[in-house]
């Protein structure tokens, strides 16, 4: 594994883990704003819990923004990104070389 999975990984856990422990209660996720008292849709979790999952979320929503706002690529950018992909300029031949000195 890299070093970088460590630096970010490690704490990333740890603060998982210090958030879990620091809120243990449970709450009550409830989506009808209007009956406080018998709410049509209630589920009683833990708030961690609650956090973690509406992050997963966001990751999985945001993951699919990107991937949906991907353009496809066009038949005709086939031969002109080869040559921008290996620094060729247009005006120069691909034989011509540079004098030595």
């Amino acid at each position: 594994m890299r070093l970088s999975t460590y630096v970010i990984g490690v704490p990333a856990v740890v603060v998982a883990v210090v958030v879990a422990v620091a809120n243990r209660r449970n709450v009550i996720f409830s989506l009808d704003p209007f009956s406080q008292t018998s709410p049509a849709f209630a589920v009683r979790l833990p708030l961690f819990l609650l956090v973690f999952l509406i992050l997963g979320l966001g990751v999985l929503l945001g993951g699919l923004a990107s991937l949906l706002s991907r353009k496809p690529p066009s038949p005709d950018d086939g031969v002109a990104n080869q040559k921008s992909k290996f620094g060729l300029l247009p005006g120069r031949s691909s034989g011509s070389k540079t004098p030595s000195r």
